[in-house]
């Protein structure tokens, strides 16, 4: 075998097997964080939830209907916005819209900006919030969360009242 094809091969080698190394050390590092990654994540969307409704609830992957107490109504909604699926969050009191929150999303960071309550988003409980087509520079964010928002208004209409279940 000549020599820089014996060369190319060893340094082949070493690369696949530096690579290797990198990679089990990777998913060693993802398994060892994955739980605390996931209670982390949980404690966002938990702070996200109790600034909207005053209360202490817990938000179920699986559950549209995130508070159903004391007169309020939080129904989950999943829109698609340009980063891929985002959970939307809206709250309604006495039967009245009063706000919409998205505790997870992954939009791009600089338009995740728009997401947060001090933002237009904080706006959308206000009885001039259902003004608002899209935001500039976070067209699709923002009409993902207009849908949202939309949806569960459609939704609440057809289904309330809630609480009595």
């Amino acid at each position: 075998m000549p020599a820089a094809l014996t060369a190319a091969l060893r340094g082949a080698l070493v690369l696949g097997g530096l690579m290797a190394v990198a990679g089990l050390g990777l998913a060693l590092v993802n398994a060892g964080t994955a739980a605390r990654i996931e209670e982390n994540r949980r404690a966002a969307r938990q702070a996200v939830l109790r600034e909207l409704t005053g209360l202490n609830v817990e938000m179920a992957t699986h559950q549209d209907i995130v508070a159903c107490e004391q007169g309020l109504v939080a129904l989950a909604m999943v829109e698609r916005g340009y980063g891929g699926g985002m959970d939307v969050v809206v709250a309604f009191r006495n039967g009245r819209l009063v706000g919409v929150r998205v505790p997870r999303h992954t939009e791009t960071p600089g338009f995740a900006d728009i997401l947060a309550p001090a933002d237009w988003i904080g706006g959308l409980g206000a009885p001039d919030g259902a003004n608002i087509d899209a935001v500039t520079g976070a067209t699709i964010t923002s009409r993902a969360v207009l849908r949202a928002r939309a949806a569960a208004l459609n939704r609440h209409q057809e289904a309330a009242p809630w609480c009595e279940r």
